[in-house]
C-alpha cells in the first residue's frame, strides 16, 4: 500500500469508515496504480534529464499522462507528442539552416558519451532560442487520442 492510500485509510478511519469501505469510497487500488504509473514513467526518462536533453516539467507532464490515461494509451499519447514535436523541431531546423550543425553535435554527443562510458550533458542546452517545449505537442497528441 502506498503512502497516498495510507492517507486515505486515515482520512477513512476518522470518517467512521471501515477498510473495504475507504477503498471503495476513495477508488481503492487506483490512487496505487496512478502512483506507481506516474514514477515508472519518470523513472523511464530520467535519463533523458540527466543528458539536459528533456526538461523534468515535460517528464512530470508525462507522467500524469501515464497515470490518468494506463500504460498502453500513455504510450500512444506520449508517442503521438513525440512525433508532433519531432516534425515541429525539423521543421525549425530547415527554416534556420542548422539542420546539418545539429546532426553533427548530436554525432558528437552519441561519440563521447559512449567514448566516457557514462551520461553527459547535451552540448546546446543553455542556448534558450533551440529549446522546445513538449506540453503543447503532448496535448495535441492527446487530442488526437480522443479523435481516434
Amino acid at each position: 500500500m502506498g503512502i497516498a492510500a495510507g492517507i486515505l485509510l486515515s482520512f477513512a478511519e476518522n470518517q467512521g469508515l471501515g477498510e473495504p469501505q475507504a477503498f471503495v469510497a476513495f477508488g481503492g487500488s487506483r490512487v496505487g496504480y496512478f502512483i506507481l504509473r506516474f514514477v515508472g514513467t519518470c523513472v523511464v526518462f530520467y535519463p533523458f534529464f540527466l543528458c539536459r536533453t528533456i526538461g523534468a516539467g515535460d517528464i512530470k507532464l508525462m507522467g500524469v499522462i501515464a497515470g490518468f490515461l494506463g500504460v498502453w494509451d500513455s504510450v500512444f499519447v506520449i508517442g503521438l507528442g513525440m512525433i508532433f514535436a519531432a516534425a515541429a523541431a525539423s521543421y525549425r531546423m530547415i527554416k534556420q539552416g542548422t539542420v546539418w550543425f545539429r546532426l553533427e553535435r548530436a554525432a558528437r554527443f552519441a561519440v563521447e558519451t559512449g567514448m566516457r562510458g557514462r551520461l553527459t550533458e547535451y552540448p546546446g542546452y543553455s542556448e534558450k532560442e533551440s529549446l522546445l517545449r513538449l506540453g503543447p505537442y503532448l496535448f495535441a497528441g492527446y487530442c488526437l487520442f480522443l479523435l481516434i
